[in-house]
């Protein structure tokens, strides 16, 4: 038991002074805009119909905000059923192939969706979609 505990303690470490030594790509916090995280990108509900971020009123949005039930400072994503996607695309051309990445975040749903992705990573190397 004590032998177990001691690896997990070695491995717990080296996994912190990886984070330590690791080159930190995005830094967003809550109630920054969007394109600090990435591009906005809302789609209507005709595929490839692309809408600009702030052109589909309350409709469909991504902006800053605070949270109503915490006053924390947020990102709002919002699409009524009628659209396709509300999402932002991050780090386009900085992730490469063999490398590991650690995305933290946190989130809080009023409601769960039918069908609702809330994650997913997805890159242009031959890896395939892992939705989360």
């Amino acid at each position: 038991m004590k032998f177990s505990a001691t690896i997990f303690s070695l491995l717990f470490a080296q996994v912190l002074i990886s984070i330590a030594q690791a080159a930190l790509l995005i830094d967003y916090r809550g109630g920054e805009p969007a394109n600090k995280l990435g591009n906005a990108e809302l789609e209507g509900n005709a595929l490839g119909c692309k809408i600009k971020n702030g052109k589909a009123g309350n409709a469909a949005f991504i902006r800053p905000g605070k949270d109503p039930k915490t006053g924390r400072e947020a990102l709002h994503l919002h699409r009524d059923p009628h659209f396709r996607r509300a999402e932002v695309k991050a780090l386009g051309g900085q992730i490469k192939a063999g490398k590991t990445y650690y995305i933290g975040y946190e989130f809080r749903l009023r409601a769960k969706g039918e069908s609702l992705v809330i994650f997913q990573w997805s890159v242009q190397l031959p890896i395939p979609t892992i939705p989360v």
